[in-house]
């Protein structure tokens, strides 16, 4: 009886270590199933960011053809800009020759015209000169006739 408890105590200590290692095995196995759905989830969710990323991708490179469109047209308006501007620098330096030419020009006709209108008073006073001269010869002269018919006219009468 004492061998048929043993082999009994012996089964139930079986069936506790069975027990326990079914009960360890579905321990495992649910934590292999909630692995598993937790790496499905994290699976689909970096799915869900690797699509999210490849349209931020594809908005991003169509945004970068845009905007290289965009830098071609302004390196196309800074290049003809840059020529207009040539242009410009090249008129305002002849504009500067010219008016400095312009400038000497004006300042030589001021010159002669100065040294003209000198010459015009020197000449001026010189007739003023002369004329005074020529009016007191003809008021002396003017006088002498006066004076010689008045004694003719005295003598004749």
């Amino acid at each position: 009886m004492f061998d048929m408890i043993e082999t009994l105590v012996r089964g139930l200590r079986g069936m506790a270590q069975q027990h326990d290692l079914f009960t360890q095995l579905l321990q495992t196995a649910d934590y292999m199933r909630t692995f598993s759905s937790r790496r499905q989830e994290i699976e689909n969710q970096l799915r869900l960011r690797m699509e999210e990323a490849e349209a931020n991708l594809s908005t991003m490179r169509e945004e970068n053809e845009a905007l290289r469109v965009e830098l071609a047209e302004a390196k196309s308006r800074e290049e003809s800009t840059a020529g207009r501007l040539h242009e410009a620098e090249g008129e305002a330096a002849r504009l500067r020759d010219e008016v400095s030419q312009l400038r000497t020009e004006v300042s030589n006709e001021k010159k002669q015209k100065e040294d003209l209108q000198l010459r015009l008073d020197v000449q001026k006073e010189e007739l003023e000169r002369e004329f005074a001269v020529e009016r007191e010869e003809l008021a002396a002269d003017y006088q002498q006739k006066w004076m010689i018919r008045l004694s003719l006219g005295i003598a004749a009468a």
